[in-house]
């Protein structure tokens, strides 16, 4: 499952980005892709350029904390091939009309050489970013914990050793006892 998020510009220098997570590698995917056209209300992005960026869990987290603290992050990602910076950052742009409110939101800038996409979220898309986002690492980590559940399993039977019994806190009566316990003679 994945979520876009758009951001068109009139004169078509826009972006969007397809954010999409794995829970098999521990990532959370981003691609971005620059707006080719317009139309009447929207950014046209078919066949524009793209990428494909991998986070892992503690760059999402940073991600995380930049929208709850109203703040900003950037990663640096080198291979032999490319060098890739992605940035997440707060801002707040003035108005220039008096009684109109400034424009405040969060931007996602993502550049690999020459390629550069911008893509603005406005402060409720960066809530809905975040709430996917924690989506994504809920699964991812219930993922590893079934994983972990299984292998411990798989473990337990070829060395045919039983997962230690859990204790109880609570003593469990016999029968007997609670018979007693339900029936007080001096009640009759």
């Amino acid at each position: 499952m994945a979520v876009s998020f758009y951001s068109p510009k009139k004169d078509g220098s826009g972006a969007m980005v397809a954010v999409s997570f794995n829970s098999k590698d521990e990532s959370v995917w981003l691609k971005p892709i620059k707006q080719t056209g317009t139309t009447s209300h929207n950014g046209e992005f078919k066949g524009g350029a793209s990428i494909n960026v991998k986070l892992n869990v503690n760059e999402v987290g940073d991600i995380l904390q930049a929208i709850r603290t109203n703040g900003g992050v950037s990663f640096f990602h080198k291979t032999p091939d490319k060098t890739t910076t992605i940035t997440f950052k707060h801002y707040r742009i003035a108005s220039k009309e008096e009684g109109k409110p400034d424009r405040v939101g969060f931007g996602l800038g993502i550049k690999q050489g020459s390629q550069e996409w911008k893509i603005g979220f406005t402060l409720g898309s960066a809530e809905a970013l975040s709430e996917y986002l924690k989506f994504g690492l809920t699964h991812i980590f219930s993922a590893n914990y079934a994983e972990d559940k299984k292998r411990a399993a798989e473990y337990a039977n070829k060395t045919n050793k039983k997962p230690a019994p859990v204790e109880n806190d609570v003593e469990e009566e016999s029968p007997e006892q609670e018979a007693e316990r339900d029936f007080d003679s001096d009640e009759l």
